[in-house]
C-alpha cells in the first residue's frame, strides 16, 4: 500500500530528534579530543545512518518526524535528510521541555503510539524500532536505556503530565527517574536493551566497530586505527588514534548537552 492510499492522520508517529552537523556547536565533548570539525563530520555520518535506518520502518500508517535543533535549521536539514514526513523546529528549552513539545504535537496530530529517539545511536537498527512500536500495543511505554544512564528511546502511547519535569539531564540517573515517574503515573513500561551513544573517543570507537559506514567516516578522518588491543581498544580491534583517548577525568565528566540529541 501507498503512502497516498493512507487515511489522513498518521496512527504511530517516530520523531528523530536532530541538531544542525555545524563545528563547534555538535558533540562538544567528543570534539575535545578530535577537534571540533571532525566531531561534527562524524555526527553527520551518525545522523545520515539512523536516517537510513528509520526509512526502513516508515510506512502506511507510521510518520517519520525530524525534529530539528536549532529552529533556524529545519529548512536546510530538512533538504539534507529528505524523506521526513514532517519537519520541525526544537522549541527553546531544556530536554524536557523539547521532549514534552514533541509527544504533544504526535499526540495531537491522532497518534496512538509515539516514539521519541535521538541522532547519535548508532546501534538502534530497524527491528528494534519495530519492537519499540510493537510493545506500545500492550504497554503505556517503552524505554531504550543507555549505558551512560540516560535512554536513546523513549516510547508512549498516552500523554503522562509532568513526567519530564526538573530532571536534571546531566546526570546519570536519568532514566531511572523517568523510569520511576512512569511508575508512579500508572504506566506499563517495556525496557528494551542498554545501547550505547556516542559523547567521548572510547564511545565512538564502541560504535565504529558495529557500524561500518562510521568506522570507514572515522579511517578517512584518521580519527580511530585498528590496533592491538591498547587503552582505546574494543573487542573488534578498533581504537581510538593516539591523542583522542579521553582521559579518566574526562570519561567521568557529566555530560553537558541533554541525552536525546
Amino acid at each position: 500500500m501507498t503512502r497516498g492510499t493512507c487515511a489522513p492522520g498518521p496512527r504511530e508517529v517516530l520523531v528523530v530528534f536532530v541538531r544542525e552537523p555545524v563545528a563547534g556547536r555538535t558533540k562538544t565533548r567528543l570534539a575535545r579530543t578530535i577537534g571540533p570539525e571532525r566531531a561534527a563530520e562524524l555526527y553527520r555520518v551518525m545522523v545520515e545512518e539512523v536516517a537510513r535506518e528509520t526509512a526502513r520502518v516508515a510506512g502506511c500508517g507510521r510518520a517519520r518526524w525530524l525534529w530539528v535543533a536549532p529552529a533556524r535549521a529545519c529548512e536546510t536539514v530538512g533538504r539534507w535528510l529528505g524523506g521526513f514526513d514532517r519537519v520541525l523546529g526544537q522549541p527553546e528549552g531544556d530536554l524536557g521541555v523539547r521532549q514534552q513539545a514533541a509527544f504533544e504535537a504526535a499526540f495531537s496530530a491522532g497518534a496512538g503510539r509515539v516514539v521519541v529517539i535521538g541522532s547519535d545511536c548508532v546501534a538502534l537498527r530497524a527491528p528494534l524500532l519495530e519492537a519499540a512500536f510493537a510493545a506500545l500495543g500492550e504497554a503505556d511505554a517503552v524505554l531504550g536505556p543507555a549505558t551512560d544512564g540516560g535512554y536513546y528511546l523513549l516510547g508512549l502511547r498516552r500523554p503522562v503530565p509532568g513526567l519530564f519535569d526538573a530532571v536534571r539531564w546531566s546526570a546519570a540517573t536519568v532514566c531511572a527517574t523517568i523510569e520511576q515517574r512512569l511508575e508512579r503515573a500508572g504506566c506499563t513500561t517495556v525496557r528494551l536493551p542498554v545501547l550505547g551513544d556516542v559523547d567521548t573517543a572510547l564511545d565512538l570507537a564502541a560504535a565504529a566497530a558495529e557500524c561500518p559506514a562510521l568506522r570507514t567516516a572515522c579511517r578517512r578522518l584518521g580519527v580511530l586505527r585498528e590496533g592491538g588491543g591498547g587503552a582505546g581498544a574494543t573487542s573488534s580491534g578498533i581504537e581510538c588514534s593516539a591523542g583522542s583517548i579521553p582521559s579518566g577525568e574526562e570519561r567521568e565528566r557529566p555530560k553537558e548537552e541533554p541525552r536525546c540529541r
